[in-house]
């Protein structure tokens, strides 16, 4: 985990929200596209940081992601009870690009979740090509058929940090600053998929 540490640059994505392409969250812009990744001492977790441009706010949201038991690869973070996060790397040179499938499930509402396959660079521009990690008949069952560049030479994301607000999201835990309407103290995790049993 210790050599995916440091700054990677979001150069190329594909994905799909619900069964069709989101729109809400795309394009990501120029300060969005740099990811900080900070192992933890353990080694167990990670955090990854990621402004988010809201206008008129700007935010420096800090994800803690939970690896998964058996597998190096597999990661995990729980926003609520009722939204997993899943975040398998699928391919990864330290020194020069990151590959991932993220999909994060609503169970709240079956069915309606988010994939997408992320293309993420040591340097701002992506040096060499990349294999293509997705067949087409994976892009059309999981109808994720957007496919965008993210132009990271456009500005400088440092220049955005003062002006950001950091928002921590914990695993498995609520951050009290983030709470922004009543929730029940308690709600169980029943419906929740057994993730020592995770294909």
């Amino acid at each position: 985990m210790s050599a995916i540490k440091g700054d990677w640059y979001l150069i190329e994505y594909v994905n799909s929200h619900d069964g069709k392409p989101i729109g809400p969250n795309t394009p990501y812009l120029c300060p969005e596209a740099r990811w900080q990744f900070e192992p933890s001492a353990g080694g167990k977790s990670m955090n990854i940081s990621q402004i988010s441009y809201e206008w008129p706010a700007t935010f420096l949201d800090v994800v803690e992601w939970k690896q998964h038991e058996k597998k190096s690869g597999v990661f995990f973070h729980e926003e609520g009870v009722f939204s997993l996060w899943t975040m398998k790397v699928m391919d990864v040179n330290p020194t020069k690009h990151l590959v991932f499938f993220l999909c994060i499930d609503f169970t709240l509402w079956p069915g309606w979740n988010h994939r997408g396959v992320y293309v993420l660079s040591r340097t701002p521009e992506l040096e060499g090509k990349i294999k293509r990690k997705l067949s087409d008949s994976a892009r059309r069952r999981m109808r994720m058929v957007y496919d965008r560049r993210v132009n990271t030479t456009s500005c400088k994301p440092d220049d955005f940090l003062p002006l950001a607000r950091e928002r921590y999201h914990p695993h498995k835990a609520l951050n009290p600053k983030l709470i922004t309407a009543p929730i029940l103290p308690y709600i169980s995790r029943n419906h929740r998929r057994n993730l020592k049993n995770l294909d």
